[in-house]
């Protein structure tokens, strides 16, 4: 009832009820709310309701019904769970409904060999087909609020799944062939959130590629060519890739360029979408593309001396 009057208070005809812990209801008059999700979300999926410490079993066929609405409750949810409803006030003196709401109305892709190779990593689950299955994963992303995984699915294998975050709208567009990166077979899941639209990134929009010379001793492996990664921008300024054949790291795909922090950065391929205020080097320039920086520009470098030992933030 407190429900249903907060929404006839608010104008809307659609609320959110959470059933959790067997013994406690939480609600939302606004149709959008979304937190239910930060507890354990299950949806309704009854044979994932754990068992309630205040009950001492699992609850899931209850068959709660309500005087004046269609529909109703049979799961709830365990300890810190959320078993989710969408409660609609009836129209023109009709019945309301009590409706069990998805667990996700975004959508899921799967793609074969292709990857956002050390980019985007928030979690990282070892061997996680011990403890979960690719539900499991997926679940954990649209909790999270994150855009894919990867996991892998050949030879040469590794034992984890990466869970991916990016301030994008992840496309398959935007990833890279593993022939071009870490060479280990994988499938890449990528979750599109309900409302996104599915950008299309066009060709025409890469910037040009350059080239950069000057560097010497350790960072010698800096000079080269460094191409734009097709649909990958940072604050609007497109980011670079450069692949080097001498010094640590020679022929992997590990260096980028990019501009954050007020500053043309270059570093590891995971600093772009994480802390990006890493960097091996870096100029301090707001030009657009850093073919504009020109002579002027003051290029700071880590004197680095080893893998681990060659990058930092401040100068």
């Amino acid at each position: 009832e407190a429900l249903i009057t907060e929404m006839r208070q608010k104008g809307v005809c659609t609320g959110i009820l959470a059933a959790q812990s067997y013994n406690q209801m939480h609600w939302s008059a606004d149709p959008e709310e979304t937190g239910y999700k930060k507890h354990g979300f299950i949806g309704t999926e009854a044979h994932k309701a754990s068992r309630s410490t205040w009950s001492g079993r699992e609850h899931q066929s209850e068959g709660l019904r309500f005087d004046g609405f269609d529909g109703g409750i049979d799961v709830l949810g365990g300890d810190w769970q959320n078993a989710i409803y969408r409660i609609s006030i009836g129209k023109s003196g009709g019945p309301g409904t009590v409706t069990a709401a998805p667990t996700s109305n975004g959508t899921w892709q799967q793609y074969d060999n292709i990857d956002m190779c050390g980019q985007g990593d928030v979690q990282i689950i070892g061997d996680w087909k011990r403890t979960h299955s690719i539900d499991d994963l997926k679940l954990i992303v649209e909790q999270s609020g994150y855009s894919a995984f990867t996991v892998s699915n050949g030879q040469p294998s590794f034992g984890h799944a990466a869970l991916k975050s990016f301030p994008f709208l992840l496309t398959k567009e935007r990833c890279k062939p593993i022939s071009t990166c870490c060479h280990h077979p994988c499938t890449i899941y990528i979750y599109t959130p309900p409302g996104s639209v599915c950008e299309q990134v066009a060709p025409e929009a890469t910037a040009p590629s350059f080239s950069f010379s000057g560097w010497g001793g350790y960072n010698a492996r800096l000079n080269g060519e460094y191409v734009a990664e097709a649909g990958q921008s940072v604050g609007g300024r497109p980011v670079f890739s450069h692949i080097h054949h001498e010094g640590v790291g020679a022929g992997h795909n590990w260096c980028r360029m990019w501009h954050a922090h007020g500053a043309w950065r270059i570093g590891h391929v995971s600093w772009v979408y994480g802390d990006n205020a890493l960097a091996v080097a870096y100029c301090k320039s707001d030009v657009r593309h850093p073919r504009e920086i020109g002579a002027g520009g003051k290029w700071m470098q880590h004197k680095g001396t080893g893998a681990g030992r060659d990058y930092g933030k401040s100068e």
